[in-house]
């Protein structure tokens, strides 16, 4: 009896053997890191804080080898040529396919949840509209009626630029319009879609560390002329208590004021302004 046991213990000792090898090389390999897995990878990281809006040039990266590189990371600076980071990034960042907005992907793609991006015509600001650049913040101004029964309202305040592009006018012969492409909420998005239906859109590039919002009056031909009927060559003096921001040059300054009957002063000399050169203050 005992020497018929024998050979079975021997058959399930070589079983249970090749099963321990076939589980080892099938699933416990699955969970050994390989040398190809912490291999270090050349991959381009943020060589200084690049806050949002960045246009990314050579000199904003530089190249770091970091073992298991994120999905989407770029190794040639000659990718990044011309990009624009949508996010901020702090310098060491990895630069991925989801931290910039490459040309095929579009202003769209920026998109923050909640947000929405809005594209309005700004015609009447097309000298303005070839300084913009993504990153840019500005104020959009609406403008109803004609040369006598004008009427100028700032609509939205401090929105961010995403994209600026020129569209073809539908007349021949006639300079392409510009389109810029805006960040807004969804509220002042929907005021940017009615103005941009029914006015001319204007915008005023603001300074990038003013964030002052105030609620300002419209503003009609009639009160503008009022504000202008100084003589020749006069100055006109405005109350320090009207006025809601002056310009940092001396001696230009433009208000604005809550009530409707109120006007623009502004302290122009008439002589003089053929004179006045690019620059000038």
């Amino acid at each position: 009896m005992k020497r018929s046991i024998a050979p079975l213990l021997v058959i399930a000792l070589l079983v249970s053997t090749i099963c321990t090898a076939i589980f080892y090389f099938l699933v416990a390999g699955r969970f050994t890191p390989t040398a190809e897995a912490n291999a270090e990878r050349a991959v381009l990281v943020a060589a200084r804080d690049l806050p949002r809006g960045t246009s990314l040039s050579p000199g904003d990266v530089r190249t770091a080898k970091i073992a298991q590189a994120p999905s989407g990371a770029y190794s040639e600076p000659g990718e990044l040529a011309g990009h624009v980071t949508f996010r901020d990034l702090a310098a060491g960042d990895v630069i991925t396919a989801d931290t910039i907005v490459t040309k095929r992907r579009g202003a769209g793609m920026s998109v923050p949840s909640g947000w929405r991006a809005v594209s309005v015509l700004a015609a009447d600001s097309s000298g303005l509209v070839g300084t913009l650049k993504p990153g840019h913040r500005v104020d959009v101004q609406a403008v109803l009626g004609d040369q006598n029964t004008g009427e100028l309202r700032t609509v939205v305040q401090n929105l961010e630029v995403l994209q600026v592009n020129l569209k073809p006018d539908p007349l021949p012969g006639r300079p392409p319009l510009p389109v810029v492409t805006l960040l807004a909420s969804p509220r002042d998005a929907d005021i940017l879609g009615l103005a941009d239906s029914v006015a001319r859109v204007r915008l005023a590039l603001r300074n990038p560390l003013d964030s002052d919002e105030r609620e300002r009056a419209s503003l009609t031909v009639s009160q503008m002329m009022r504000g202008s009927k100084a003589a020749p060559g006069a100055v006109t003096l405005v109350p320090a208590a009207a006025v809601r921001r002056s310009d940092p040059a001396a001696g230009r300054t433009a208000t604005a004021a809550a009530g409707s009957g109120s006007g623009l002063s502004l302290g122009t000399s008439a002589p003089a302004a053929g004179c006045v050169n690019p620059g000038a203050k």
